[in-house]
């Protein structure tokens, strides 16, 4: 299993900051949304080469820090930061493609505030084929 970290928002000019939510990606021009990409994929890119080798099949796990009390959509937030973090596994080789072949799962959760490192944390659980297969084969013999 690998964790990362990603950032709630990212820095996309000088005097402006882009939120990672989906009602900042609707309303954003594209050129914000290319920039905010580029910033992202920058702020998590060392933490993604730390994955050593290109993942088959795997889930990922996205769990929410905030920094206040304010109320939020956890999934405004982790959907924007999933469709981010896929495209820089892709783009760095880490895995092939984030389709339903290779991402079986994705589960988006509230962990809590953290005002000293607001973030959402990614677990990525690589799926071991074999055992998967060894668990299918003996639920069907009836075990």
């Amino acid at each position: 299993m690998h964790k990362i970290n990603c950032p709630l928002w990212v820095q996309v000019s000088k005097n402006k900051r882009f939120y990672l939510n989906f009602n900042k990606y609707h309303e954003a021009h594209y050129h914000t949304i290319n920039n905010a990409k580029k910033e992202f994929r920058n702020d998590v890119m060392f933490q993604v080469l730390q994955i050593k080798k290109q993942l088959s099949r795997f889930k990922l796990v996205y769990t929410l820090y905030k920094n206040d009390k304010r109320k939020c959509d956890t999934n405004n937030i982790c959907t924007i930061v999933d469709k981010f973090f896929c495209d820089v596994l892709i783009k760095e080789g880490r895995i092939k493609d984030d389709n339903y072949n290779y991402l079986t799962e994705t589960t988006f959760k509230w962990g809590g505030i953290d005002p000293e490192n607001p973030r959402v944390e990614v677990q990525i659980i690589p799926i071991d084929e074999d055992k998967e297969q060894r668990m299918k084969l003996v639920k069907e013999a009836g075990f």
